[in-house]
Order: C-alpha cells, then sequence, then structure tokens
C-alpha cells in the first residue's frame, strides 16, 4: 500500500515537472526554426 502511495505521489511530481519541460522544448525549437529562417 505504502509503494503505491510513493509511485502516485512520484507522479504527481513528475506531472508537474514535465509540462514545462515540453513547453522548454517547444521554446528552444522555436527558436531554432528562427535562426534557421534568419
Amino acid at each position: 500500500m505504502l509503494y503505491l502511495k510513493q509511485k502516485h505521489t512520484v507522479n504527481q511530481k513528475l506531472n508537474k515537472t514535465v509540462p514545462i519541460k515540453s513547453q522548454f522544448l517547444k521554446h528552444k525549437n522555436r527558436w531554432r526554426n528562427i535562426n534557421l529562417v534568419s
């Protein structure tokens, strides 16, 4: 039971950090595209 609870909290932490990371990656890709165009 404790293991499942820990796993759940880990998933919650991941869910908090992953969207930020993907947004950052999108932003980075956008910059790369702009640099390629110019």
